[in-house]
């Protein structure tokens, strides 16, 4: 199986996400492409942004050697966001 080009992955990303937004919308003449074509050439960065992220909280210290709040006695809150889900729409 090959890997689909940025422009089909852009594709698939404005349909999963704004599909009905721009139904509702009309169809705004040229929108839709230029989002895609937008989109696929930054896909790239989207990818190595999440990347680096991902590795960054990777090398944080292990949560036994983080120190606790002395009122909730639970470890402090990172800045990592966790992943977005791998597929599907999310729930409003």
């Amino acid at each position: 199986m090959t890997s689909a080009t940025p422009e089909e992955q852009a594709k698939g990303l404005v349909t999963l996400f704004l599909d009905d937004r721009l139904e509702n919308a009309n169809e705004p003449p040229g929108l839709r492409e230029a989002i895609i074509d937008r989109l696929a050439g930054q896909l790239d960065d989207i990818g190595n942004a999440s990347r680096n992220r991902s590795t960054i909280c990777g090398h944080r210290r292990p949560s036994g050697s983080r120190t606790r709040t002395s009122q909730t006695n639970k470890p402090p809150r990172t800045k990592c966001r966790p992943a977005l889900p791998a597929s599907g729409p999310r729930e409003r």
